[in-house]
């Protein structure tokens, strides 16, 4: 039977702190005319067609899939990574009562967020060598988007503050074949600033070659969006990035290479991934369908109305503002002590919670819904004790790995399909981080933070990190203070270059990998130094690909979901939804809000969580223009953002007035 895929479109809020103040009382009028005449029309249409789609009926009958209908009582958390401590923390914090356990197959908390000591043997002081992530992006410089919120009033609860650092020299490295040497090596290399100079030198360089053309075609699509030549695009018209450069005629089979090795390099620097597999529309998410939008008023922005509905909740506390401000003075934010930081946090509020159950070592091995007793039940099995054990709760949460959940929960016997055959297929990359640490300060030219290495620029290496080039307004006193003072720079290796190689494989290639990273150093950016120490981590299937119609497949899971498991079971992470720490912690915020305030039965149009977590992907994606002079007033960079030469000065007295909250609903209000 097809399925119907939602299309996007352009509203105005239903916030009217935020919205526009364009959007006239005679239109609100008429949606709910609208929405009170659709209801009417479902009570008298109540018989189910066979040729109807799935899709509509079980969205008209949504309440009678689950008895949902008031928050559950226990919870069960798969996975004790950023996101699934996230969904524990906000889920006890608003319900005090609430039982919830947690399942951590390993025997640390925090997933891929992992610091790794090690001691400079000269200065005997600690090196912070970073496994996963090694910073957050502040975010303050995107008004689209309201996951800073959420990080924001996480750490002010639990009274762990970061220090911003300054926008980093960015480069991309492009290289070319000595023509003196017969083997065709690449051994002459550029370093070239991103954005380009506009300099006529710079951008007469090969690698921005087409950009003349690059520009040109933008302005043509703005032209044709603008007297409606081009229609907003569905999720059943997704394209690969590369498809849709090529849709616009400046991929490099146009002789216009430019932007395509651009997002190329953006593609393994963010998702390890290859851009002729990515979805665009995952991989620009909101900024794909901006350039699409129509008559957008002046001096506004197209903004979800997901977004909305968070910066309505966060943003009414002005020390989320305040925060979010000082976040601002930055791009991206680090710990003293690492990213195990937050996770330790984290961790310690959480086990002293007398209704929180951390159960480290302990591998969920099978989900089933028990439609006799309208629950879930866990079978898990402890990785040290040998020991298995099964467990009932009103609902579960799976922050685990999309295809790891689809082995988990039941399957065709004769066939050996998962009841989740969309969340079987999906793939994630493994990436080898190499970390370099240098007891002296290396003169680096530029004194850059990153370089992504253009297409031209063959082997398996993503990009590099120069850790210790971050730079804010307080990282002298909080950071550099308490680390060894030398020179720390970090190579990942891998991603879909190593897609085709086992978990075992790639842990035999560890030492060879990090040979690789040495030699790319040494050959394209003259380092050739012996470091003090160095440090490699495998991550495996750290970075869940966004593949081509991604959102369509996430659409068809949430039914599956719904049919197989009556709303009992949700998702959430970068497997379903963006990829990042931020977002990570975001979806962990959203799916807890939904338990605790929404049953289906009454949920509001703008619950893009639902029973599955994934009900953003089969309704209609909704945005609203909300104007720059009401999003700077909630913290964010707009062009009516007035410099705050006292957000560090007021962030200082903020923290100070605060300390460590419990996680109690309680203590919130408080």
């Amino acid at each position: 039977m097809a399925r119907s895929s939602p299309s996007f479109s352009t509203v105005r809020s239903s916030f009217p702190a935020l919205a526009s103040s364009k959007a006239s009382e005679a239109e609100r009028r008429r949606q709910e005319e609208r929405k009170l005449e659709e209801e009417e029309e479902e009570i008298e249409d109540d018989e189910y067609d066979e040729d109807e789609d799935r899709h509509s009926y079980m969205d008209r009958h949504y309440g009678q899939l689950s008895e949902l209908s008031e928050t559950p009582k226990t919870i069960g958390i798969l996975g004790g990574g950023i996101t699934g401590l996230s969904t524990a923390y906000y889920l006890a914090r608003e319900n005090p009562d609430m039982k919830i356990t947690i399942f951590e197959a390993s025997d640390r908390l925090g997933g891929w967020m992992n610091t790794h000591t090690a001691i400079d043997p000269g200065t005997e002081m600690p090196v912070y060598i970073e496994n996963g992530p090694k910073t957050l992006r502040s975010l303050t410089s995107t008004p689209t988007r309201a996951d800073d919120y959420v990080l924001a009033d996480m750490l002010i609860s639990l009274g762990v503050h970061p220090c911003v650092t300054y926008p980093g020299a960015k480069f991309v490295l492009d290289a070319r074949p000595n023509e003196s040497q017969e083997d065709g090596e690449y051994q002459i290399s550029h370093l070239l600033r991103i954005p380009p100079p506009l300099l006529m030198k710079q951008l007469l360089h090969p690698a921005w070659k087409g950009w003349a053309k690059s520009v040109l075609a933008f302005w043509i699509l703005m032209l044709k969006v603008r007297f409606g030549l081009v229609k907003p695009p569905t999720t059943s018209e997704d394209m690969t990035v590369a498809e849709w450069l090529r849709s616009l005629g400046i991929g490099k089979e146009h002789n216009a290479p430019m932007l395509e090795s651009m997002l190329s390099a953006m593609a393994h620097g963010i998702y390890g991934g290859d851009i002729e597999k990515l979805s665009v529309q995952s991989f620009l998410s909101t900024r794909f369908f901006q350039l699409y939008r129509q008559n957008q008023p002046n001096e506004s922005r197209m903004v979800p109305v997901q977004d909305l509905q968070i910066m309505q909740e966060l943003g009414d506390d002005q020390a989320v503002v305040d925060y979010i401000k000082y976040m601002g003075l930055g791009e991206s934010l680090v710990f003293p002590g690492g990213m195990q930081t937050l996770i330790g946090a984290l961790e310690n509020v959480l086990k002293t919670q007398p209704n929180i159950t951390i159960l480290k070592n302990e591998k969920a091995t099978l989900l089933e819904f028990d439609e006799e007793n309208d629950n879930m039940k866990v079978k898990s099995a402890s990785q040290t004790a040998g020991t298995t054990m099964e467990r009932t709760f009103d609902k579960v949460v799976s922050t685990i790995f999309s295809s790891q959940l689809a082995s988990i929960v039941p399957c065709d016997e004769k066939s050996g399909i998962s009841c989740l055959p969309t969340l079987q297929g999906q793939k994630a990359v493994s990436v080898l981080n190499v970390c370099f640490y240098f007891d002296q300060k290396l003169d680096l030219p530029h004194d850059y933070t990153g370089v992504l290495p253009l297409p031209s620029v063959k082997g398996p290496v993503l990009g590099v990190f120069v850790d210790s080039n971050l730079q804010g307004p307080n990282t002298e006193t909080h950071i550099r203070a308490h680390e060894a003072p030398g020179t720390k720079l970090s190579v990942l290796v891998g991603g879909h270059h190593w897609e085709r190689f086992s978990r075992q494989e790639l842990d035999a290639m560890q030492a060879m990998g990090e040979d690789k990273a040495r030699q790319f150093l040494r050959n394209f950016l003259s380092i050739s130094e012996t470091p003090t120490i160095t440090h490699s981590f495998v991550a495996h299937e750290c970075i869940p690909q966004h593949y081509k119609g991604h959102r369509a497949a996430m659409a068809d899971a949430h039914w599956d979901l719904m049919e197989n498991f009556k709303g009992r079971l949700a998702v959430a992470g970068g497997s379903y939804t963006a990829i990042g720490v931020l977002p990570s912690i975001r979806a962990g915020y959203c799916i807890a809000q939904q338990i605790t305030n929404f049953s289906e039965v009454d949920a509001p149009e703008y619950d893009y969580t639902g029973l599955t977590g994934l009900a953003q992907f089969v309704r209609e994606e909704q945005f609203a223009d909300v104007e720059d002079e009401t999003l700077a007033k909630f913290g964010k960079k707009t062009q009516y953002t007035v410099q705050d030469p006292d957000a560090l000065e007021r962030f200082k007295h903020l923290v100070s007035k605060i300390s460590s909250h419990p996680v109690t609903k309680q203590s919130k209000e408080e």
